[in-house]
């Protein structure tokens, strides 16, 4: 909804994934997570720029433009990591319905109550 705090912090631009890329570097950003501490600045860039993209490439929003892109890595035969990144991603963050109903249905509930 655009109204929300997030939507309005987002502009109601991928409004979750935003939420989450940020929510990601807050937690980074502590010294005991920090799995990137050796990069280097330019490298640690590299890294925030690759998965930033990853995470805006899990919104629904961008699935015909992400699945595009990857048909047109395989019929070129030119996949990129983070191509592949992203579409790993993107695939576990919308296969919940097909795992087994009561799973299925329990994860959403979830989600459900996380968000709403």
């Amino acid at each position: 909804q655009i109204s929300s705090e997030l939507a309005m912090t987002y502009n109601g631009i991928s409004v979750l994934e935003n939420y989450s890329a940020a929510f990601l570097f807050r937690i980074l950003r502590k010294k005991e997570n920090n799995i990137f501490a050796r990069l280097n600045e330019d490298d640690m860039k590299k890294m925030k720029a690759r998965l930033i993209e990853m995470i805006m490439d899990t919104d629904a929003a961008h699935h015909y433009n992400l699945m595009n892109r990857f048909q047109l890595g395989l019929d070129t035969k030119k996949l990129s990591r983070g191509l592949l990144s992203s579409m790993i991603l993107h695939v576990s963050d919308v296969s919940n319905p097909t795992r087994p109903g009561p799973i299925a249905r329990e994860w959403a509930y979830v989600v459900q109550t996380e968000f709403f």
